[in-house]
């Protein structure tokens, strides 16, 4: 009957945090794996919901939201790599600086 799907539950809940702009896709990963999705379904999910472009666009509106965050790149690169992103979008991103 499909009631209960985890690949569903884990795409529309990855929509969800897209949309308020919370995570990268690293942290999203581990947070759905404490939640006992399997990797697998993960992986799924976060290519179907995520693809390169929207984690540049969810890097730039997590920047927006930080506060008190020095402007050094260095602080700024690793305040990103907490938050999840991967090092191709980081990277992408200071270049088109």
């Amino acid at each position: 009957m499909n009631l209960v799907n985890d690949l569903r539950y884990a795409q529309l809940w990855l929509k969800m945090k897209i949309a308020r702009g919370n995570k990268g896709p690293r942290m999203l990963s581990l947070l759905l794996k404490a939640k006992g999705i399997d990797s697998k379904t993960i992986d799924t999910a976060l290519t179907a919901v995520l693809p390169p472009e929207v984690e540049s666009m969810l890097l730039r509106s997590r920047l927006n939201k930080a506060k008190n965050l020095d402007n050094s790149k260095t602080a700024i690169r690793r305040f990103l790599k907490m938050e999840g992103f991967s090092t191709e979008v980081i990277d992408a991103y200071f270049d088109a600086k």
